[in-house]
């Protein structure tokens, strides 16, 4: 089993944090449609920065998990970022964010069933042959079964993952409470789609976000809360890699 690895996501606000710490950082996840139309300096900046700490370039907006072709015109951007910085790999979500024409502008969660499996596992092809490379794709938040649905999430994630070969990428925050029904399918998700599938289970949800989500965003960040959101987030993380990595 490949050792754990912490690491935080890229912001402006937290560069020079980040550039004198980079000895206590495994990995730096890079939203990538951020620098699609970027310039050769800054893809250059970036380049540098992947040289010296292990780098993930993190999509948002091609919306893979859909009946409809993904843009071409935003995936060239992308796959000319990736060329540019050479990544450690890059990710998308396993979501819909355009249909018809019109931008919903969001990362919305497709209807599960035979359709976007077999669109997903279309686009993520045309993905790995324009990029180079597959990605690994993200569970994306929803608290309800979406329209038009025939299985449930589980069922879909492994339909997607055996029809593309894409590996997946588990985002903690975006999972379930911890008893949900999904955090006790994952390990049968596991089973079906294989072990060396699971390669990245990440938990981007910190103390003091966590607190603030509990108490309000105006609410007093107490010792006691982060403690307990803490230990929450522990709970969850041991559970999910027990289903996935037993």
């Amino acid at each position: 089993m490949t050792a754990d690895r912490v690491g935080l996501g890229w912001r402006p606000e937290l560069a020079a944090g980040i550039l004198v710490n980079l000895e206590r950082i495994d990995v730096v996840e890079v939203i990538a449609d951020d620098y699609v139309g970027a310039g050769r300096r800054a893809l250059h900046a970036l380049r540098t920065l992947a040289r010296q700490v292990p780098l993930w370039l993190h999509g948002v907006g091609l919306g893979p998990a859909s009946a409809e072709h993904v843009d071409g015109h935003r995936l060239d951007g992308i796959a000319r970022v990736v060329g540019a910085v050479e990544p450690e790999g890059w990710s998308e979500h396993l979501a819909f964010v355009r249909g018809g024409g019109v931008e919903i502008g969001h990362l919305a969660a497709p209807p599960r069933n035979a359709a976007t499996v077999e669109g997903a596992a279309r686009n993520l092809a045309r993905c790995r042959t324009v990029v180079g490379a597959l990605p690994l794709v993200e569970n994306v938040a929803t608290l309800i079964d979406p329209p038009g649905s025939d299985r449930d999430e589980p069922r879909w994630i492994t339909d997607v993952a055996a029809a593309s070969g894409a590996p997946l990428l588990l985002d903690l925050h975006l999972m379930p409470p911890v008893k949900h029904p999904l955090v006790r399918e994952l390990q049968h998700v596991r089973l079906a789609v294989g072990r060396d599938r699971h390669r990245r289970v990440v938990e981007v949800a910190g103390a003091m976000r966590a607190a603030q989500e509990e108490g309000g965003h105006g609410a007093k960040l107490r010792p006691a809360s982060l403690r307990r959101n803490r230990l929450r987030r522990e709970r969850l993380y041991l559970q999910t890699r027990q289903a996935l990595m037993p």
